[in-house]
Formats: C-alpha cells, structure tokens, sequence
C-alpha cells in the first residue's frame, strides 16, 4: 500500500535530521580529534627538548670537567654547576610529562641514575685534580669510564626519543585515520541530507496543488530544517576557530601559501616575530596577502633566501615535496639562527605551509663546544711535551710546535703518513709496538726509551700513549705524548758508571791488597824452604858427624836447593824485568822441531821421577819451521810450560807435546791429565801472582811461571791460551809463534 503525503514527509525529514546530527557528531569528533593531536605535539616537542636540554647540560658538565681537569682553572666549575643543575632539573621536568607512558618512564629511570652517576663521576674527577694534580686526573680520565657514561646517557636519550616520535607518529596515524573516516562520514551524510531535502520539496512541489494545509507545515519543517542547517554550520565554524587557536598556540613562526606564493594564514608567532623585526628581517614584508616567494626571490644575493627561493618555487611546482635549511638571522641585539621547514600541502588546491624555529640556543651550545674544543687545543700547544696524534695504522697526522722543536722537525709535511713505531729501534721499537696494540683496543701505556731526533740526537722520552673516542665511544685517533728526559737519564748514567766505577776500583784494590799479602807469605815461604835445607845440611857438614855417603846426600841437597831457590829469584827478576821494560830478547831463527825436542828431553828426567810418560808428536811440515826469538827465553817458554804439566800431573799420568804448523803460524800444544782448572780460576791462569786455590797449599809456588810464559810469548809476537773441562779433568796448554821470514834474525827488543 503507497503511503501517504502525510506519511511521506516527516520520514524524509526525519532521514534529513538525521544526516545534520551526523554532521555534527562528526564535526565535534573531528574537533575533539584535532585538540588531542594539538596535545600530544605539544607533549612531544616538550619531552624532545627538555631530553636535549639534560643531554646538552650533560655534556656541559663533562666538558667544563675536562676543562678543570686540564687546566685546572675555577672558572670552568661555573659551567660545571649550571649543567648539572640544568641536568636534574630537565629530569624532574620529564618526569611529569612521561607520567602516562609505562616504557618512557622506565627510561627515565635509567636516564636519572646515569645522569647521577655521571655527575658523581665527574666530582670524582674534579676533587682527583684538587687533590692529587693533574697526573692523576688525566690518567683516571682516560679510563675512560665518563665517556662510557656519556655514550650510556646518548643512547638513552636517544631511546626516549625514538619512542615519544614512536607514540607521536602512532597517534597521528589514528588522528588522520579518524579525520578521514569523518570527513568520508560527513560528506556521505550531507549527500543524503541534500538528497532527502530535495526530496522532501519535490514531494511538496508535487502536493502543493492538493493540499493547501501541506503549506503551512512545509514552511515549518523548512524552518526547522534551516535551524539545524545554521547550527551545524555554527559548528563547523567553531571547528575551524579551535584550529586556528591551535596554530596560534604553537611557538614556532608558521604561514600557509597558496599555490601561487601568496600567504593565505599566519599564526601570532608569525605575526608578532615580523612586527619586532620590521625593517630588519625579510618576514616583516610577510603578512596576508604578501607573495613570499617574491620576497624571496628579490634578494637573490643573499645565499640563503636564493637556496629558499629555488627549493619553495620546486615545491609550489610539484617537484619537491619538503625542504629544511638552517640559517643565521641576527638583530643588532643579538645574534639568532632558526630552522626552516617547507612542507607541500595535500589537495587539489597546492600551496605549502612555511614553519621557523628559533634553535639559536642549540647553536650556541654547538659553538660552546666547539670553543672548547680549541681550548684544549692551545693548551696542547702551549704544552712542553711533544703531541703527537697518529690514526688507527699508527701513521702521524699532526705534532704541535713544542713537539717539533724537541724533534728537531723543521718541516713535519714529510712526516704525514709515516708509522710512529718505525722511529723506535731495538728493546724500544717492541715497547713502542706494545703500547700502540694497547691503545688501539682502549688501553693505555707509558714506557721510557731511547729514540734520535730527525736530526740525529740522541735523546731519551717518557712516552704515554692512549686512545681517543667520538662520542659514541669508537676509537678513531690515538695520541701520543713524549717528555724530553735525555739530562735526567744521563744523570742516572752517569751516576750508575760512577758507582760502578767505585765498585770495580774498590774491588780491585781489595784484591790487590789480598794479592800482595798472599805473594808476600808465598814469596816468604819458597824462599825459606830451600834455604832451610841449605842451613840445615850445611851445619851437619861443619859439625863433621856424617860418613861419606851422608855427605855426597847433603851436597846434593844443598846444590838441588840452591838451584829451586837461584830458579825462584831468577823468576822474580824476570817478573821485574818485564815490569820495568828492561827484558832484552835477543832474536835469531831457532828451528822449531828442534826446541821442541830438546825441551821435551830436559823435563823427562823430572817426569820419570814420578812415572809420567811425555809423548811427542811432530807434525811433517812444521818440524823445520823457524821462529825469530831468543832461543833461551822460547825454551823457558816451554820448560815452564812442561814443568807446570809434570807438577799438576799425578804419578803414572802421561803428557802429550806437539808441533804443527798452519797459517805462517807455528803452533805448540802441551797437554796432560792431571789435577785441570776450575772454570772460575780458568780467566786468571796467566796472571802475576795467582794460583788456584785448590791446588797452592799442594804444590806450592809463587805463581809466576805462568805470567811468564804470557809476556815471553807475546814478546815474541805470539800468542798463548789454554783449555781445561774442569778440575781432575787435565788442561791444555797452546802457544803460538809467527813463522821467520828470514832464516836468520839477529835484532834485539827490548820490552
């Protein structure tokens, strides 16, 4: 059944009313959308910079330390305070503004304990360098363990951030999300308000004629109708004064440009920024209406609007979507930069909107460090110490001044690029190789050696050398500081010789002193002991009570003591002789083979006496080689030589003698088995005066056969050594002689 005129009307304006409350419902969502997006980004930006603000006064602290540390100066300690201040305040600030958010304020909690940890680090630092100096202070700062804390207090502060543009970029998804699916809502709404308006005319158009009444009763659905049109276009009004309350709310300078350049919106910021500055900056040509773009363009000789000029004409044609430039913008009040951002609006219409933030305060930090930086810089110039910096292949890129002067560089161009350990030499060069491995994993080192300038002095350096860290923590330099030492090491020399100097004198005088006691008592006793013997048998003989056998038995004791002692006052004489140069050699060719074999037969009574068997042995070509010398004093070469080895030789040993000849040399060997040398008395065989002690009180002696043999020897230009594994293990005996060139030689030397 069709309805009714009557039933017709009030469902169509009632479909009408209820796309109007649509609208409206939509509209204020929008709103309340809109307002908690404001919000958020407000939160946002204040949570981003109140963390740089707590990691700007962070790195204020560390570097105002450093600065103390290094110089030592009070002042730095004001900035020292501020930062830390700042620090703690900015974290109770953050503290407020992350309530809502479980993750970000665990990392508060993180951030708060570094930072204390950090500051408490730092005092450390400052009260190491009141109280212990700056040696102390440097090296507990290159432990490294406050850039450690800073990199700590970095990746928080970067992981705070991540995640509050993390929550940020989430919620503007949701905000756009609904914004879409509200203006879709909306327009889909106002189609079928339209569509059930139209509608409810045509059905009047077409009842009019049949019912008068239906007049009166369209005009009033009419009017209500117009009310509720009137009241949702009251609400979109108040929506778009609530956006522009936004816009105005936010400090940063903003302005809208149409597609042609034009400035269609400004916020407060950007109107009251170009009223203080009018006459100064470029922005106070910039109000409604104003083409900006021209603005721009027109000062084409300033660098920065011509780099603005190109990038906002690429975004009003399409090319670019976005573009950001910071810039200096000074007042003769002060000196300000800013950061500009274009950003092309979406839509069918174009144009772009134009953002400025003040970051002048960002800058002057950056420049405080940056004075900082060359702070440190001139107190490494003004250093006494040689600075060297070197890359992580340990080649040189820079030394400052006084490090050259100490190098005795004049220009350090040829320097760049050469390894640092390849100066060192020796011990010094694998200390150096040690110091620069340590270095390069983080550790550092110090050792003291020897190194020559460029120039070839000689010169001794206290060397520490140690890593240096971005502010992430890698390594990437390592430096390297060298004190000039040379007059305190000599020094040490110096008086390390002397004191070795005094030792060694003070040694050997003590054994000469034991020497000529022990010669003196030895001297004493070998003298007295055959003289002894002479006084003793010479009584027996005057007192006329012997035979005639006990007769010819003093005689030959007498004469065989009188000859040991004429053989022991022959020694001392020839010892004198030596020692005053007045042993005279008279030289002539004397037939090797033959002294050896004469020499040979004059001991072997003696060896027979004790049953050792002397074995000779001649080689072919040295038994008629002639040697140029005295043929007595080179038999008493060799009957010394024979008479030592039948002395230390046991009953029933045996003594090989022999002669060969290599070289121009001849060469005589005499060895036995008897009682050897001692490898501690093996150095001092041939010396005046010494026996070794095994075998003195045994066989007696003054020591001087030996000595003798030695400076008859070289005398004669030759040469004597000898050779014993040990005690009871025999020793051999080697003397060397120069072959004659002449067959006859008869010169005398005296020596």
């Amino acid at each position: 059944m069709p309805l009714t005129f009557e039933k017709k009307l009030p469902l169509i304006l009632l479909l009408a009313f209820l796309m109007l409350a649509a609208i409206g419902f939509f509209a204020y969502q929008s709103t309340n959308s809109l307002r908690e997006a404001v919000k958020w980004q407000k939160q946002t930006q204040q949570v981003l910079l109140k963390l740089d603000e707590a990691l700007m006064s962070s790195a204020d602290v560390e570097t105002s330390a450093r600065g103390f540390v290094i110089s030592g100066t009070e002042n730095f300690l004001q900035p020292y305070n501020s930062g830390k201040q700042n620090a703690l305040k900015s974290v109770e600030d953050l503290k407020a503004l992350t309530s809502d958010s479980n993750p970000q304020a665990e990392s508060l909690k993180q951030l708060t304990r570094l930072i204390n940890e950090k500051i408490a680090k730092t005092e450390f630092y400052i009260e190491t360098r009141r109280r212990d100096g700056l040696l102390n202070a440097v090296n507990e700062l290159s432990k490294g363990e406050g850039d450690v804390m800073m990199n700590q207090i970095r990746l928080t502060v970067q992981k705070m951030k991540d995640e509050e543009n993390r929550l940020l970029k989430f919620r503007e998804g949701n905000l756009e999300s609904t914004v879409n699916n509200n203006f879709r809502l909306m327009i889909i709404s106002s189609l079928a308000g339209i569509g059930a308006l139209g509608l409810a005319n045509f059905v009047v158009l077409l009842e009019i004629k049949k019912r008068k009444l239906a007049e009166t009763s369209l005009e009033r659905r009419v009017e209500e109708r117009t009310k509720e049109l009137e009241q949702a276009n009251k609400n979109l009004s108040e929506s778009e004064l609530f956006s522009r309350s936004v816009i105005d709310s936010l400090s940063a300078h903003i302005a809208v440009l149409d597609k042609d350049g034009n400035i269609i919106l400004v916020n407060n910021a950007w109107e009251d920024f170009a009223e203080a500055n009018a006459g100064i900056e470029q922005l106070s040509k910039s109000g409604i209406g104003q083409n900006y773009l021209s603005v721009c363009e027109q000062n084409g000789t300033d660098a920065n609007l011509q780099t603005i000029a190109e990038n906002l004409r690429a975004i009003l044609d399409g090319e670019k979507h976005q573009f950001t430039i910071e810039y200096p913008c000074h007042s003769p009040q002060e000196e300000r930069w800013f950061l500009m951002q274009v950003n092309a609006l979406q839509g069918s219409n174009g144009g772009v909107v134009v953002s400025h933030y003040n970051i002048t305060d960002r800058v002057k930090a950056e420049e405080a460090i940056k004075i900082s930086e060359e702070f440190n810089r001139t107190i490494i110039e003004s250093s006494p110490d040689c600075f060297k910096v070197l890359d992580l292949e340990g080649k040189f890129i820079s030394m400052n001044n006084q490090g050259m002067c100490l190098m005795e560089i004049d220009d350090f161009k040829p320097f760049v690029g050469k390894r640092w350990v390849d100066n060192w030499e020796g011990r010094e060069h694998e200390l150096a190789k040690e110091a620069f491995e340590k270095a390069i994993i983080g550790e550092s080192m110090q050792f003291e050696g020897f190194c020559k300038t460029a120039k070839g002095s000689e010169k001794w350096w206290d060397v520490s050398i140690a890593p240096v860290r971005r502010e992430n923590g890698v390594i990437h330099r390592i430096i390297s500081v060298s004190r000039d030492v040379t007059e305190r090491k000599n020094n040490e020399l110096e008086r390390e010789r002397l004191l070795s100097n005094e030792r060694n004198a003070r040694r050997d005088a003590e054994i000469a002193n034991r020497l000529r006691d022990e010669f003196m008592a030895t001297v004493s006793h070998e003298l007295r002991t055959p003289l002894n013997a002479i006084l003793g048998w010479a009584k027996i003989l005057k007192a006329g009570k012997t035979d005639a056998k006990n007769n010819a038995k003093a005689v030959d004791t007498i004469i065989k003591n009188a000859e040991t002692q004429n053989r022991l006052i022959e020694d001392l004489m020839d010892v004198a002789r030596i020692v005053s140069g007045k042993l005279v050699i008279e030289r002539e060719a004397v037939n090797a083979g033959d002294l050896v074999s004469s020499s040979v037969e004059t001991i072997k009574p003696t060896a027979g006496e004790k049953e050792i068997s002397v074995n000779l042995l001649v080689d072919e070509t040295a038994k008629d080689k002639n040697i140029s010398g005295d043929p007595n004093r080179l038999q008493q070469i060799l009957l010394n030589l024979l008479t030592n080895a039948v002395k230390f030789t046991p009953a029933g040993g045996k003594i090989d003698v022999s002669l060969s000849a290599a070289d121009k040399l001849v060469e005589i060997k005499v060895k036995d088995n008897g009682a050897g040398i001692s490898e501690d008395f093996l150095p001092f065989v041939f010396e005046r005066f010494r026996q070794d002690a095994a075998n003195i009180e045994k066989n007696g002696g003054l020591g001087l056969g030996l000595a003798i043999v030695r400076q008859l020897t070289e005398l004669h230009g030759g040469e004597v050594s000898v050779e014993s594994e040990g005690e009871n293990k025999g020793a051999t005996f080697i003397v060397q002689f120069p072959v004659a060139e002449q067959n006859k030689v008869s010169e005398g030397a005296a020596s």
